[in-house]
């Protein structure tokens, strides 16, 4: 709602919630004039030119088939995921172009500036060619434990966040999946919750850029690099593939209790681009005793503010006819098809026993 409130020209013209008390107490803290409890209330009070959905997963698709039967051809922005499976997302993304409405889901990585500047030096090839991919997703502040029993899989929460991200950097998607993890709390682990966990996904081709070497006749030798995209015409353009890409890991977990961890690291063969964590402030005290510095953010509302706003101004472009939404739904289904991969191979495994004769499972094959 911040960022939204923040865009010049934009009108936030209601808050719908079921609840009317809930959408009263909301529009109240936040200035707006009407509240309504459906779709088509609101729409009887005022035009809308655009919906925000900011609610469970469970209820995007009827929301979405709300939207689009009352207004048809409105632009909707929703947070990740569109919905809970591959084939889910393909229907509602359906629903909506059959309405001539446009799906905007949320992938903020994208717009956040410090984000954004290192997939610039991989798309550029500033790296050379990625072979290694490290991310680090540290939760800040802990969820509540009704929370993460009742629904917050920690593949399907926290890693389409970073898979976007990469598959988006390296122009690449996924050709298998390994996954493991851990629970730290006796309650999770009755539960077969986990709130750590580690995947290690192989990516399908070598990507970007390649050097080659140029004899001239002066005896000198010059670097060529050449891009992926401009050799598909290009007998040279074989040797940018691989059997295998990069390989990427991903650290999980939802208790970093020293701040909201977000890192990101690519390794080429020409240099790396990293993504770290802004702290609260920059300040450095040296006693003694030693350096102190500041915390990391505090949680995602902070440390991602300027890049909500930023695609919230994005898609007020989508609304205004104006700009095209960057994330596609083959995007959407290709990142919840590898979560929900890594997800099933290991409650498979740990269904049938950690042993060799299931280790088969750990890693899963991907057709995408």
């Amino acid at each position: 709602m911040k960022a939204m409130k923040s865009i010049p020209g934009v009108s936030v013209s209601h808050v719908i919630d079921s609840n009317l008390e809930a959408a009263k107490s909301l529009s109240k803290e936040w200035d707006v004039e009407n509240q309504a409890t459906t779709i088509a209330e609101a729409l009887s009070q005022s035009p809308v030119d655009g919906f925000v959905i900011s609610t469970p997963t469970g209820s995007h698709i009827p929301l979405i088939k709300d939207i689009t039967s009352q207004a048809p051809g409105t632009p909707i922005f929703t947070e990740k995921p569109v919905a809970d499976n591959a084939k889910d997302i393909n229907e509602a993304f359906k629903i909506a172009q059959a309405a001539g409405s446009e799906i905007c889901c949320s992938f903020q990585r994208r717009f956040d500036q410090t984000y954004v500047r290192a997939s610039e030096a991989v798309s550029t090839g500033s790296i050379g060619r990625v072979h290694n991919v490290n991310v680090i997703f540290g939760d800040h502040p802990c969820p509540p434990i009704e929370f993460l029993v009742d629904g917050g899989d920690i593949f399907m929460d926290l890693a389409p966040h970073d898979l976007d991200y990469i598959f988006n950097a390296l122009d690449d998607t996924a050709t298998s999946v390994y996954a493991t993890g851990c629970s730290s709390d006796p309650v999770l682990e009755e539960k077969g919750v986990l709130d750590n966990a580690l995947m290690v996904v192989n990516m399908k081709k070598v990507k970007l850029h390649e050097e080659r070497r140029l004899e001239r006749s002066d005896s000198k030798s010059y670097i060529l690099t050449t891009s992926h995209s401009s050799l598909r015409s290009s007998p040279f353009h074989s040797s940018l593939r691989s059997s295998q890409g990069a390989v990427v890991t991903m650290q999980m977990s939802r208790s970093a209790v020293f701040g909201y961890d977000q890192r990101c690291e690519f390794f080429g063969t020409a240099g790396s681009a990293s993504v770290t964590n802004p702290k609260e402030h920059d300040a450095v005290v040296r006693t003694v005793d030693g350096s102190n510095t500041a915390r990391f953010s505090h949680s995602f509302p902070e440390r991602f503010q300027t890049g909500f706003k930023r695609e919230l101004e994005s898609f007020t472009e989508v609304v205004l006819g104006k700009g095209t939404w960057p994330v596609t739904e083959n995007d959407c289904t290709v990142v919840q098809t590898v979560a929900d991969a890594a997800r099933r191979r290991l409650d498979q495994a740990r269904s049938e026993g950690w042993s060799e004769a299931t280790a088969k499972h750990f890693t899963t094959v991907l057709y995408i």
